[in-house]
């Protein structure tokens, strides 16, 4: 489940030549507090509603004016567990993402997030989850499933992907009911299976719902 899977496109970043009253209308149209602004195809950072509104000429393109960008962002190449926790703590309702060098390639909103973890039921249930990368030629959720089960968790959900990058492999992500994944992990690394990230999502779920239903009931004024 990597994030550059999940990019949405259809709403676009802010230019540095944009004024700030496009920005404000953009905004609106698409119901967002933040929006992104790139200077090409270069990442600057991100805006928001309450700055632009400060500004006292909004006629002034945004590369004219004084604005506290926050330089926050998530790699196309991390989780989308890890765009969950970035809405989670840094308060944004938009999740841009670039690549190692720089460059803008997309956005997430709140809503996209959820609506990819509500496939896997991922934010109903607390528990741990865990990514796997697995040779195609050695995959088998039997024997992964008797290694959880055996080390005192239970699984919730499984998704399989394999990606364009790595034909060779399979990338398993696996839902248990445990939060605590420390005899699991052991019991995963003792028969050599590479654990590429793991994750507890009992504080993240709830404080996720709370915020989608703050952003429904925006999206609905």
């Amino acid at each position: 489940m990597i994030t550059k899977d999940y990019i949405k496109d259809f709403i676009p970043p802010l230019k540095v030549t944009d004024t700030a009253v496009r920005a404000l209308q953009w905004m609106q149209s698409f119901n967002l507090n933040h929006l992104p602004v790139v200077d090409g195809m270069k990442f600057v950072g991100i805006i928001t509603e309450s700055e632009l509104m400060q500004c006292p000429d909004k006629s002034l393109t945004l590369a004219q004016l004084s604005l506290p960008y926050r330089k926050e962002f998530i790699l196309d190449t991390q989780y989308i567990y890890d765009a969950l926790e970035f809405v989670t703590l840094k308060g944004l309702d938009i999740v841009p993402v670039i690549n190692k060098d720089g460059q803008y390639r997309g956005l997430l909103t709140l809503i996209d997030i959820i609506d990819c973890f509500a496939q896997t039921s991922s934010v109903k249930t607390p528990g741990g989850i865990i990514i796997m990368r697995i040779p195609i030629k050695n995959y088998s959720l039997q024997d992964v499933a008797r290694i959880i089960e055996s080390n005192g968790a239970n699984i919730l959900s499984t998704s399989l992907n394999q990606t364009d990058d790595d034909p060779l492999n399979y990338e398993l992500t696996v839902k248990t009911d445990k939060l605590d994944l420390t005899r699991v992990l052991a019991g995963l690394y003792r028969f050599d299976y590479n654990v590429i990230a793991s994750y507890q999502s009992s504080e993240l779920s709830s404080d996720l719902q709370d915020r989608y239903k703050a952003f429904m009931t925006y999206m609905n004024v």
